[in-house]
């Protein structure tokens, strides 16, 4: 759980690309558009890993970028279909690297028209959740301290309910995307100087989204450094006006997948 030097440089790497492909996935989706063209930055962002890493490792490198849209953002770990839409509500911008084996994670709520005043208040729960973790990452707290802060504030907040929580706070990075230390109840870890862990409370409200904004933290002598620096205010994670751009690359990105006729352009 405790990473080299080395192994910290090439988790870095990955999480510059995932900083990248959030900012790629928010530029490709638009409010009425398909789950489909917030897929394509998963083929552009790979091309681009592979122009950039000199010793790229074809069998030791993948990349997963996409939107999920509302409501089924409400659901961490469910799969969206290509047809899907974003319209209003919360999604979530997921892009995940494992270049060279190594991994790191990136992922944003975002809006793709102007959130309701009871979506932003949803949304500045979460991002307090967020700060609470944050102030508690340093080497020797336990972390299943944290995800238990994490709980009783949101409990407080009336988002305790398993069913709106459904997911631990954070995970240990690696050679793989999900691995220990566990941010969660129950888990016996401690932390420790070069660590590497996601923090990630989100709130889940099914019919309606969810909201999680995750980022990848290295553990530091007296704290901590996020290695992921996507935009986290709410007002620069909603999309702008739809340009004729948008349907135009919708058409080509159905196109090139086939896909013209499951999904209407």
């Amino acid at each position: 759980m405790v990473k080299s030097e080395w192994a910290i440089e090439q988790i870095e790497r990955a999480a510059r690309y995932v900083d990248w492909g959030v900012l790629q996935v928010m530029r490709a989706a638009w409010h009425g558009g398909s789950v489909a063209e917030t897929y394509a930055p998963t083929q552009t962002l790979m091309r681009k890993i592979i122009r950039e890493v000199p010793d790229w490792d074809a069998l030791a490198t993948k990349v997963i970028a996409a939107a999920w849209p509302a409501p089924l953002s409400a659901e961490p770990h469910s799969i969206p279909r290509m047809d899907d839409r974003l319209g209003a509500g919360p999604h979530v911008a997921m892009v995940l690297t494992r270049v060279n084996g190594y991994a790191a994670e990136c992922e944003r709520a975002f809006f793709t028209i102007g959130p309701t005043t009871e979506e932003r208040e949803v949304f500045a729960t979460m991002t307090r959740a967020r700060e609470i973790a944050f102030q508690m990452i340093q080497p020797g707290v336990a972390c299943q301290d944290i995800d238990a802060s994490v709980n009783v504030f949101l409990n407080a907040e009336g988002f305790g309910d398993w069913r709106t929580r459904l997911h631990r706070c954070g995970h240990g990075f690696g050679l793989g995307n999900h691995e220990p230390p566990w941010i969660a109840v129950g888990s016996p870890h401690v932390l420790r100087k070069n660590m590497l862990i996601s923090i990630e409370p989100g709130i889940y409200t099914a019919g309606v989204g969810g909201y999680r904004n995750s980022d990848t933290v290295l553990l530091t002598e007296d704290g901590y450094r996020c290695l992921t620096q996507a935009p986290i205010a709410i007002d620069a994670l909603v999309i702008g006006k739809t340009t004729v751009r948008h349907p135009f690359a919708s058409y080509l990105t159905k196109r090139a997948l086939s896909l013209n006729k499951r999904i209407k352009v």
